[in-house]
C-alpha cells in the first residue's frame, strides 16, 4: 500500500465521520446563565437540548422532575450529562410520581457507571418505551451493564437472591426456595435466642415480602455509536433472547468498531427474531461483505420492515448481494435505505427499490 493509498483511506474516513455527524446532528452545546426552568414549555414533553448544563442547573432539573406528576418524555439530547448527573437525574427520575413513556439521552458524556444509573430507573419505570442512548461513550461494559440489569429487573433479582447464588456458587433459586430459606433462618434465630418465632411462613410468604417480578414496556433501543465492539454484540444478542422484552426497533448505526464477525453474530440471531422490525446499521463501514451478511438476514427473516444501510461503502456487488436478499424475503419489507454514502449505481438501486416495493404490495 502506497502512500497515497494510506492518505486516500484517512480522507475517506474523514469524509466518512463527517457525514455521519451531519447525519446526528449534533449542534454545539450553549451555556445557559441561571435557571432553565422557563425554557421548559411542555410540563408532558420535558425536551432541553444542546445546553451544557452545570451542576446547579442539573440539581434544579431533578427537582423538578420530582415534583411534576404528569411528564411522559424527557429528552435531554447533547446537555452535558455524565455518570455523576446522570445518577442525579436517575435517583429523581425513580421518586418521580410521573409515568415516564421515552428517555432520549442522546448525544451526552454517559459512561458504564452512568449505564447502571439508567437502567436503576426501570425498577420504578418499567413502563418506559423507548431508551436511547446514541452517541454516548458506554463502551462494551456500559452495555453488558444495561443488558445485566434489565434481566435483574425483570427476573425479580435483589439483593436476598444475590447472597443466596453466592452462597450456592451461582445456582438458580427460585422464590418459594429463597422463602423457605427465611422461614429456617428465623426458626434457627429464635431456637438459639429461645424468643418466640416473631414471622410464621404464611406472613414470610406473603406478597409483600415477595420478590417482585417487573413487566418492562422497553421496545425501542438506541446504542448507535456507544464505542462498542464484538464484545458488546454478544450481549446485545443476549438481550433480543430475552423472552420479557419485544424490542421492535434497534438502532446500532456508528458502531464502527464492531468486525464482520460481530455484525455476522447478530445477523445470526435476527433470522428468525419474531419482533425486530426496524434496524439501524448505517455508518457502520460494513462494505460488500457486510452487505452479504445483511443480504443473508434478508433472505430468511420475514419480519423486518426497515433497514438502514446509509454511509456504508457498498459497491455494486454489495448492492447485489442486497437485492437477492430482498428477493428472497417472504415478509413486507417497507423500506431498504442505501444512500448516501454508497457507491451503488443508480439503476441498481431503483431495481432494489422496485422490489422492495414488491414485497410491501
Amino acid at each position: 500500500e502506497t502512500q497515497d493509498d494510506t492518505a486516500a483511506e484517512h480522507q475517506a474516513e474523514s469524509d466518512d465521520d463527517e457525514a455521519y455527524l451531519n447525519t446526528v446532528g449534533m449542534e454545539p452545546r450553549r451555556v445557559h446563565t441561571g435557571s432553565i426552568i422557563p425554557l421548559i414549555t411542555d410540563n408532558e414533553d420535558v425536551s432541553l437540548t444542546s445546553l451544557a448544563l452545570d451542576d446547579y442547573q442539573v440539581n434544579e432539573l431533578a427537582e423538578y422532575i420530582r415534583d411534576h406528576d404528569d411528564m411522559q418524555t424527557l429528552m435531554l439530547r447533547n446537555d452535558n450529562i455524565d455518570d455523576t448527573k446522570m445518577f442525579k437525574l436517575a435517583e429523581a427520575i425513580k421518586e418521580s410520581p410521573s409515568t415516564f413513556r421515552m428517555l432520549n439521552l442522546n448525544c451526552n458524556n454517559i459512561g458504564a457507571n452512568g449505564a447502571k444509573s439508567v437502567v436503576e430507573i426501570f425498577k420504578d419505570k418499567p413502563t418506559i418505551k423507548m431508551l436511547l442512548l446514541h452517541g454516548n461513550p458506554l463502551g462494551c461494559e456500559g452495555v453488558r451493564n444495561i443488558v445485566n440489569g434489565l434481566k435483574d429487573i425483570s427476573s425479580g433479582t435483589n439483593d436476598v437472591t444475590r447472597d443466596n447464588e453466592n452462597r450456592n456458587m451461582g445456582s438458580a433459586r427460585t422464590i418459594e426456595t429463597v422463602a423457605s430459606d427465611l422461614v429456617s433462618d428465623a426458626m434457627s434465630n429464635a431456637i438459639r435466642s429461645e424468643s418466640p418465632i416473631l414471622m410464621d411462613r404464611d406472613e414470610i410468604l406473603s406478597p409483600r415480602n415477595k420478590i417482585a417480578q417487573i413487566q418492562l414496556k422497553l421496545n425501542r433501543l438506541d446504542l448507535g455509536d456507544t464505542k462498542i465492539d464484538d464484545e458488546a454484540i454478544s450481549d446485545i444478542q443476549r438481550l433480543l433472547e430475552f423472552d420479557f422484552l419485544k424490542i421492535t426497533t434497534l438502532n446500532l448505526s456508528g458502531n464502527r468498531k464492531v468486525t464482520h464477525d460481530g455484525w455476522s453474530q447478530l445477523a445470526e440471531t435476527l433470522k428468525n427474531h419474531k419482533t425486530v422490525h426496524t434496524l439501524s446499521l448505517d455508518y457502520n463501514r460494513l462494505g460488500d461483505k457486510g452487505a452479504d451478511i445483511i443480504g443473508g438476514l434478508l433472505a430468511t427473516n420475514n419480519k423486518l420492515r426497515c433497514v438502514d444501510l446509509e454511509g456504508n461503502n457498498m459497491s455494486d456487488e454489495g448492492g447485489n448481494a442486497i437485492l437477492q436478499g430482498v428477493k428472497k424475503n417472504s415478509g413486507t419489507l417497507l423500506d431498504i435505505t442505501l444512500t448516501p454514502g454508497n457507491k451503488i449505481n443508480e439503476n441498481l438501486i431503483d431495481e432494489i427499490r422496485e422490489a422492495v416495493r414488491d414485497k410491501s404490495n
